[in-house]
């Protein structure tokens, strides 16, 4: 096994064994139970300036192979659908649910990072 491979399966272990409970909702209303990590970003880039400005913009971590076992077998279903949102709780056991404007698949790590601003 390589470096990588060994990775990929320590991150997985992290995202799905000590990972928090979250819930997708595709646009029909469907629930998939994942888990994953919540990250509350706060920042994004000013288009006119390029500078760093305060926003409500966050991210959920989750592993692909927690998707594919909830029965979603593309992710790209998060990007061609509008509507999807995700939910769980952020590090303070605070509620937190995202309307995803993103997911964007990291091929090395085996995960998914779904971005967007908080409802």
């Amino acid at each position: 096994m390589t470096i990588r491979e060994l990775a990929a399966q320590d991150n997985t272990a992290l995202l799905e064994a000590d990972g928090e409970n979250l819930t997708l909702t595709d646009p029909k209303g469907t629930t998939y139970a994942v888990k994953g990590h919540f990250y509350r970003i706060g920042v994004s880039m000013d288009p006119v300036s390029g500078l760093p400005v305060e926003d409500n913009v966050s991210a959920f971590t989750v592993g692909l192979s927690s998707l594919v076992s909830a029965g979603l077998t593309s992710y790209n279903r998060l990007n061609e659908e509008t509507g999807w949102k995700i939910s769980g709780l952020d590090a303070m056991s605070e509620s937190v649910s995202i309307a995803i404007e993103s997911a964007l698949l990291d091929k090395t790590l085996c995960q998914v990072l779904i971005q967007g601003h908080i409802e």
